[in-house]
This record gives C-alpha cells, sequence and structure tokens, in this order.
C-alpha cells in the first residue's frame, strides 16, 4: 500500500511534466514563427537591392543563364546580412543557376519547385517562404520589363542563426521551475490531503479534483509568464532586426557619399526608403537628419518621445565635413497589435493545453482504476466513460494532417484529364470523404456479424497504410490513393466506435457513451489541428504523416488493453439471427421522420452556416484568419464540456423526443438571432447555440434510433452506417444551400428563410411522432 502515494506522485510528475511541456512547445512555435516573419522582412529588404539590379539588367535583354557579375552582386547581399546562410538563383523550370556555397544537386527537389513557383495565385506575389526543418527559404521573383517571371533569387537561412534560442532557453528554464514548484505543491497537498481510504484504495474524484485544480494554476503561470516574457523577448528581437534594415540604407547612402557626393546635395529620398522598407511592417518611419534636410515618413514624428523604439546611427561625414543622423523609428501600433495577436495565442494554447490536459487526467483515471468494476445494474462503471480517450487519441491521429492536405497537394500539382487546379487540390479530401460513407454500410455489417472490435482493428490498419502512402507519395495520383485508404480505414474506425456505444446494455449507458464519443472527437480535433501545423513548420508535410502512424500505434495498444467487449455479443440480435429487411428500416415512419425532418436538416443548418457562412462573412467584416479558427472552437468547447453534463440527463427514450424538438428550436434560435441582429456578435452567439443545439441532439437522436423496432430489426451497425451516410449527405448540401439561401454571398438576409424552413422540418417532426403515438 505504501507504493500507492509514490505511484501517484510519480504519475503526477509525469502529467505536470506533459502539460506543461505541451503548452511551453506550442507557445515556443507561436514565438518563433512571430520572429522568422519579422527576420524575412528584414531579409527581403537586404535582397532587394541585388534583385533590383538584375531586374534592371533583364530588361534590357540580359540573360540569367549568362550574367556577368552575378557572384558579386549576391555576395552584396551576404555583406548585409551575414547570417544568409546560402544564396542561390534558380531558374523557373527549379534549376539552380548560380549558388554561392558548392552544392551536387544542380535542380531544387520538384516538391520545393513547385511550391517555390509565382505562377497561378502565387503570380502577383512579392516574395514566397518556406520552411525545411529549421532552415528557411525566401524567393524573390525576378521579372522582366512585361511583368513575366524568368527566375527567383532564393535566400536561405537557419533559424538558429535568427538569433531567439538564447531567449527560448531561458524560457524553457522557467516552465522546468514552474514545473517544480507544482511538483512541490503537489507532494505537499498529498501529506496534507488523504487520497487513500481506510481500505487502500485511490480516491479517484478527489484526487483527480486537486490534480486539476493545482494544474490549471500551473498553466494560467506559465501562461503569463510567457506572454510577459515573450513581449519582451519579441520587442527586443525585432529592435535587432531591424538594425540590418538600418545598416543597409545607411551602406547605401554612405557608398554615394563615398563617391564625393555631399549630403546637401543628395535628391528627396522618400520614394526610395518607401520601396526599401516597405516589406518591414514594424517600421513606421525612417528619419534621415543633416543640417540641410530632413525626410520623414509618414511626417510630423518629431518629438513623438518613441525614438526609444527603433534604431539610430551616425554617418559617415561628406567631403565637406557635414555629417548626418539616421533613425529607424518602430510602430508602436504595429508592436501593439502583434503583442496582441500573441496575447490571443497565448489564450488559444492555453485552451488547448487544457484540453490535452483533460484528456490525459481521465486516462489516468482509468490507469488508476486498473480494471473495470461492474455496478449494480451490470454494466462496467467504465464501459461508457473508456470511449473518450479512446476518440480523443483516434482522432488525434486522423485530424493531425486535416489542415495540411490542401496545401501538401499543392506541392505535387498537376493537370489531371484538364481539371483545373482548384478540382485537383479538392480531390484528396473528396476521395477521403467518399471512401469513408461508402465503408459504412460494409462497417455496419461487420459489426453486427462480429461486434465492434475486428472492424476498429481493420480500420487502424487501414488507417496506418493509408498515412504512411501518404506519407511516401511524390506525385498526385498515389496520393489520392492513398487518402481513398484513410477514408475506407476512417469509415471503419469511426463507426466500429460507435458500434461499441450502441452496444452497451442501457440506455442510460448508451447516452453517457455517446455524449463521451461527442466529446473525445471534438477535443481530439481541436489539440490535432494545432499540433499538425506546428509538427508541419517542424517536419515538412511528410513527417506529419509518420507522426500520426505513431499515433495509431497508441490508438491500438489502448483499445487492446483499456477497452474490452461490451453490450451484447455479436449474432444475438434479431438481425443477425433472422436476417436484415432493409425495406422495412427505410420505410418506417419514425425512420424516415428522423432522417428528413431532424438529422438532414440540423447536419445541413450546422455545416452550412458553421462551415460556409461563417468564415465568408467573418472574412467581409474584417475578421482575422486566426480568430475565425478562434470561433470554431467555440462549438468545440461547447461539445466537449456541455455535452458530458447534458448527457447525464439524456437517459430514457421516453425523453428523446422532446429533447430531440428542443435541441432543434435552439438551432432555430441560432440562426433567428443572427438574422435579427446580425454582425460579429450575433455571429459568435450563433456558434455557441448551434454548440448546445448539438450538445443535446446528436446524443438524443442516436439513442432514438438505437431504441426503435425498425433499428433492432434491421441490426444497430447496420442502421448507424444509413444514418451517419443521411447525416453526410445534409452535411455536404449545407453549404449550397446556405449559399443558394443567402443569393450565393455573405448576407444575413437569407439566414432568416433557412431558419423558418428549419422551424417548419421540426414542426413536422412533431406533427407526425404525435401522431404515430396516438
Amino acid at each position: 500500500m505504501k507504493k500507492t502515494p509514490m505511484l501517484v506522485l510519480g504519475l503526477s510528475f509525469l502529467l505536470i511534466v506533459l502539460v506543461l511541456g505541451f503548452n511551453g512547445w506550442m507557445n515556443i512555435a507561436s514565438l518563433k514563427k512571430n520572429h522568422t516573419e519579422s527576420v524575412v522582412g528584414n531579409y527581403v529588404v537586404a535582397g532587394g537591392e541585388a534583385k533590383r539590379t538584375i531586374e534592371y539588367a533583364l530588361k534590357y535583354g540580359k540573360k540569367l543563364d549568362n550574367f556577368f557579375g552575378l557572384p558579386e552582386i549576391l555576395e552584396r547581399i551576404h555583406e548585409r546580412a551575414p547570417n544568409i546562410e546560402n544564396i542561390r538563383l534558380i531558374s523557373p523550370e527549379g534549376q539552380i543557376i548560380y549558388s554561392r556555397q558548392p552544392e551536387n544537386n544542380i535542380r531544387l527537389a520538384s516538391r520545393q519547385a513547385a511550391q517555390a513557383g509565382f505562377r497561378g495565385e502565387a503570380a502577383g506575389k512579392s516574395h514566397i517562404v518556406l520552411r525545411e526543418g529549421a532552415k528557411v527559404h525566401i524567393f524573390l521573383p525576378l521579372r522582366d520589363k512585361d511583368a513575366h517571371w524568368l527566375g527567383s533569387l532564393e535566400l536561405v537561412f537557419d533559424e538558429a542563426m535568427a538569433g531567439i534560442d538564447e531567449y527560448l532557453t531561458m524560457t524553457v528554464k522557467l516552465l522546468l521551475a514552474v514545473a517544480a514548484c507544482t511538483l512541490i505543491l503537489l507532494a505537499a497537498i498529498f501529506r496534507l490531503v488523504k487520497i487513500i481510504d481506510e481500505q487502500g484504495n485511490i480516491r479517484r474524484r478527489r484526487l483527480l479534483v486537486l490534480l486539476a485544480a493545482v494544474l490549471g494554476c500551473a498553466q494560467m503561470v506559465s501562461a503569463v509568464i510567457n506572454q510577459e516574457q515573450f513581449q519582451k523577448i519579441y520587442v527586443a528581437a525585432v529592435k535587432k532586426n531591424t538594425a540590418i534594415t538600418a545598416e543597409i540604407i545607411a551602406k547605401d547612402i554612405e557608398r554615394v557619399i563615398g563617391l564625393g557626393v555631399i549630403y546637401s546635395q543628395l535628391p528627396p529620398l522618400e520614394r526610395w526608403l518607401e520601396q526599401v522598407t516597405r516589406f518591414v511592417p514594424e517600421i513606421e518611419a525612417v528619419r534621415f537628419d543633416t543640417a540641410a534636410a530632413m525626410v520623414k515618413r509618414p511626417p510630423a514624428l518629431a518629438g513623438d518621445g518613441r525614438d526609444d523604439l527603433g534604431y539610430e546611427k551616425l554617418l559617415k561625414a561628406d567631403t565637406s565635413g557635414a555629417t548626418a543622423r539616421l533613425q529607424i523609428v518602430l510602430s508602436q501600433k504595429y508592436l501593439d497589435m502583434r503583442t496582441r495577436d500573441m496575447l490571443l495565442d497565448t489564450g488559444t494554447v492555453t485552451l488547448i493545453s487544457f484540453f490535452f490536459m483533460s484528456e490525459i487526467l481521465i486516462f489516468m483515471s482509468l490507469l488508476l482504476e486498473g480494471r473495470t468494476r461492474s455496478s449494480g445494474d451490470g454494466e462496467t462503471a467504465t464501459g461508457a466513460g473508456v470511449i473518450r480517450p479512446l476518440a480523443f487519441l483516434f482522432f488525434m491521429a486522423v485530424d493531425l494532417s486535416i489542415t495540411i492536405i490542401p496545401l501538401h497537394t499543392k506541392t505535387m500539382l498537376e493537370s489531371l484529364g484538364g481539371l483545373p487546379a482548384s478540382a485537383v487540390i479538392g480531390l484528396p479530401i473528396s476521395v477521403e470523404m467518399f471512401c469513408a460513407g461508402a465503408t459504412t454500410l460494409a462497417a455496419g455489417a461487420v459489426i453486427d456479424r462480429k461486434g465492434w472490435r475486428a472492424p476498429f482493428f481493420a480500420g487502424l490498419l487501414l488507417l496506418a497504410a493509408g498515412a504512411l502512402m501518404s506519407g511516401w507519395a511524390e506525385t498526385i495520383l498515389p496520393f489520392i490513393a492513398a487518402r481513398g485508404v484513410v477514408g475506407c480505414g476512417y469509415g471503419f474506425g469511426w463507426l466500429a466506435m460507435r458500434g461499441y456505444v450502441a452496444g452497451l446494455k442501457t440506455p442510460e449507458a448508451k447516452a453517457k457513451g455517446f455524449s463521451a464519443l461527442n466529446a473525445g472527437i471534438y477535443a481530439g480535433n481541436i489539440c490535432a489541428c494545432a499540433l499538425g501545423a506546428m509538427l508541419a513548420e517542424r517536419l515538412g508535410y511528410s513527417g506529419v504523416f509518420f507522426v500520426a502512424v505513431f499515433v495509431l500505434m497508441l490508438v491500438g495498444l489502448f483499445a487492446a488493453f483499456f477497452v474490452r467487449q461490451d453490450g451484447e455479443a455479436p449474432g444475438t440480435t434479431t438481425a443477425a439471427a433472422g436476417g436484415s429487411d432493409w425495406k422495412a428500416f427505410i420505410r418506417d415512419k419514425a425512420v424516415l421522420a428522423l432522417i428528413f425532418l431532424v438529422t438532414i436538416p440540423s447536419a445541413l443548418c450546422l455545416t452550412g452556416f458553421l462551415n460556409y457562412f461563417f468564415p465568408v462573412y467573418a472574412n467581409a467584416q474584417g475578421i482575422s484568419g486566426a480568430n475565425i479558427g478562434r470561433a470554431f472552437m467555440i462549438y468545440g468547447v461547447s461539445i466537449v464540456y456541455l455535452g458530458p453534463i447534458i448527457g447525464k440527463y439524456l437517459a430514457g427514450p421516453s425523453r428523446s423526443l422532446p429533447l430531440i424538438a428542443g435541441a432543434c428550436c435552439i438551432g432555430v434560435t441560432a440562426l433567428a438571432q443572427f438574422s435579427l441582429l446580425g454582425g460579429a456578435g450575433a455571429a459568435l452567439t450563433a456558434i455557441f447555440l448551434f454548440g448546445i443545439a448539438d450538445s443535446i441532439g446528436l446524443i438524443t437522436q442516436n439513442t432514438y434510433l438505437l431504441n426503435l423496432p425498425a433499428t433492432e430489426a434491421l441490426g444497430r451497425g447496420k442502421a448507424l452506417a444509413i444514418f451517419s451516410m443521411c447525416k453526410k449527405m445534409g452535411q455536404m448540401s449545407g453549404p449550397m444551400a446556405l449559399a443558394w439561401g443567402c443569393g450565393w454571398g455573405a448576407t444575413q438576409s437569407g439566414i432568416g428563410l433557412i431558419g423558418l424552413l428549419y422551424l417548419g422540418a421540426v414542426g413536422a417532426f412533431v406533427f407526425c411522432m404525435r401522431r404515430s403515438t396516438n
């Protein structure tokens, strides 16, 4: 028994390291991203003069592959910015015309060449930035007098050389100090509060409450420390980076002065300074002060009291003995905006980290319990709850790559049967969705015959195979085929988890199981999207697929050791014994009313508003892409935390009908209030209300379906498969339906019409169900 507190303390220490490490890693990645963007802007300035020199010669017919004096021009870039590791000249075909460092390859990798091309949507870009591991590649387009792209100037630098690692080391030390203090605090609490009862059993609820409270406080403390530290780091780094631009301007002016020109004879410099600094948004003004002239951008900045936010340099004297002063003034407004964005990033990371902590706490609870203990009704105590960590891990693996698939497809973009590029980019996702939907029917039949485990592990194998194929694919067709395999694996795995919940013995257990399943799905999705995007920056797109394979292995181990076969044994349902009646199920009035008056309309309105209307509307309102993504989290948070609470009270089938109607009315209210009020606040309220509606509706619709006689006759697996396919139909038609209702735009006037049609469908459902029960 004495070993138990030590085991708990050891697991607690592991939990602290995992949660704070996860939090710190995501915050550091956010800081690195912001800092790298600042470095890129200044390095674009460093390469700008060489770019203009080369383009000037190209306008007069000079050829890139026979350019006299090119090494000297490019060497000047390295003199301006010594941390630039390599400088290369690239043809549109990806051939390396010149490289400052000796290289074995004479061409860029095909995938990199495709990403670095200034074609199509990228034709008008001023530069392209690619990250491969710790290396950052900046491509500047070289154009002729007719603006035709003739090649690229490539600048390569290592993020480690950008001068921020010393700050990151300090941040890691602070996080370790917070972790050590948290562990000491927990050890003290465990001595004061009894977490072991008289029988030697762990008081799980008390332990979890203590861990959640202490870890939550630790996360808040680390978030505050990170924010204060990162603000200092970012401002200091921006000052250091801006010095690059200041030195470039100073050297260019001094080179002219070295030719014998005096400061009073210099022409107006406004246009030149604007051209040099336009890619560095941190710079608000450039002051060039001599006895004869002053150049400002913008004017009226003298005496603003912000001279500490910038860089100042005294220039050498001219032939008359006059001197000049160059001052770069940083934009307080821009720095405040970036600090505010970093604060939002910190809050987002803390929320994601809290999701991560919650799921680990649930897993830790199962680990400490060691074995399932029977409750009074014969159902296992963890039978419904164990599906949440399983779904969390499963969707962590599946959704790691969800944000990078279109971007990865672009790197392999090629013509397929005359299809436009936008259609080719969408093909992998479309094939994956189609295969997932088609597989559900087969999965449902297998579940009815073999139980949920066989199709679940088959799905894991298919997912792992598809992820490996995705990572290895070099061209578009193998990649599309790989995503099809992933879709098949997803269809088997997802329906198998629903089959597990459907096999639980009581309606109460099923309601709790479906709420836990939905909570695990959305928690996994939120964490996976954030992780996948950061992993892509560190490991490349292919690396994300290989990490997904590792997570799938964890899913398999968890399912093998912690999830047992619950519910009825396969082959004991009416459908399994006497055959299935598809026609009777499809013709059943209750099934038809549920699918066509509730499931499809609710899925249509949610997907149409959340996935189509809101992003377009928010963009028109000037809301940034990052904040649009954060708004999506409101829906996920509602499902993750309201779903399990509401699920406790949604037990009996007698409650299902009024709760289904109530959930739909909440969805109607979401659309109605937005139609009447409009604006970003009303849109966010609508998303929150949809989250509440689905917290109730997703559970009660499944519970109601599983208790119908037609479902018992057909078999739960097949019924869930048909139900899932119909729901997918609603999701697929949602964007087009709202686009039509809103006049193919982002106006709010059509939302009211969609809400009225939804209300009519709900009314028809209530009318049909009342008639059938009378």
